[in-house]
């Protein structure tokens, strides 16, 4: 009979394996979070400023384009939440993946262009 020597860990604060893949994505959904609150807040601010109701009013298409773009933003953002939070947590460990998640196109610098003058 062979005997090997072995030391139990009781450490109870680490992490397990499946903790640690899982911290990535939910870093990750935070931050996603986050900036979809500071983009929702800042479209309310951009829409309630006198420029922007002054923009508004100049707006005779019979579309209210600028209407029209305040809630595509804010619905592409809900779209890119339930998107992300569709990945499992594996998918977020893999660099290639988690790279790709910020596209220039995204509804910050849209909120960004709608927050500049004309």
């Amino acid at each position: 009979m062979i005997v090997i020597p072995a030391r139990i860990n009781a450490n109870l604060k680490a992490k397990t394996m499946e903790e640690v893949i899982a911290q990535r994505k939910d870093l990750h959904m935070s931050l996603v979070k986050n900036v979809t609150r500071e983009i929702a807040r800042d479209l309310k601010a951009i829409e309630e400023s006198d420029e922007f109701v002054e923009r508004a009013k100049k707006d005779f298409s019979s579309k209210n384009a600028v209407g029209t773009l305040i809630r595509s933003v804010a619905k592409e953002c809900g779209d890119i939440v339930s998107l992300h939070e569709s990945k499992d947590h594996v998918w977020y460990n893999d660099d290639r993946n988690y790279a790709r998640w910020a596209a220039p196109s995204s509804p910050r610098s849209r909120c960004d262009a709608l927050n500049s003058k004309p």
